[in-house]
């Protein structure tokens, strides 16, 4: 469990599921839920991109790429670009401030090993050398309030997001 980052919970459902012989099943379900994490990060790499004045179709293809090379966050072509499409084209009321933007979208996900995930793939999004310096990253630390992430659960995140590939594309 701890190995796999999941939670008690999900452990026992797991354990559980392959105790019966239905894993497969199981593993098929929770595939399918991941997926439907993508609009929701597609939401928080917006964010990201606002917050560095970088919200422009440049960075959307950038993001596009970075997604591909996540198993997690790919989805087919088209499907990928529209989720990023809609994210990028979403009114947001004026002024409107990234941490609150943030915290709304925390609120979308109840399961804390989904906001963990999340802040993973956006310390991935840093080039790996800032990563262990997680504290000097201004969204980071906007997102780790906004998701409510101990600084304990920060330096998991870092460990799991240098596990990443240095040389995959990142945002800006």
């Amino acid at each position: 469990r701890i190995a796999l980052r999941i939670a008690p919970l999900e452990s026992e459902s797991l354990v559980d599921h392959a105790r019966a012989g239905r894993l497969a099943e199981y593993l098929e379900d929770r595939y399918r839920r991941i997926k439907t994490l993508v609009p929701v990060a597609a939401e928080v790499f917006v964010l990201r991109a606002l917050g560095r004045g970088m919200a422009n179709d440049d960075e959307r293809f950038r993001i596009r790429d970075f997604f591909a090379a996540i198993p997690d966050l790919s989805l087919s072509g088209d499907d990928l670009d529209g989720a990023l499409f809609q994210a990028f084209r979403k009114p947001r009321a004026p002024g409107a401030q990234v941490l609150g933007e943030l915290a709304r979208v925390a609120q979308s996900l109840p399961d804390p090993v989904d906001r963990y995930w999340m802040m993973v793939y956006t310390l991935v999004a840093e080039l790996p050398a800032t990563v262990p310096s997680w504290r000097v990253i201004p969204f980071t630390g906007v997102m780790q309030a906004a998701f409510q992430i101990t600084d304990t659960d920060m330096e998991l995140a870092v460990v799991d997001a240098l596990s990443f590939p240095p040389a995959m594309p990142r945002p800006t």
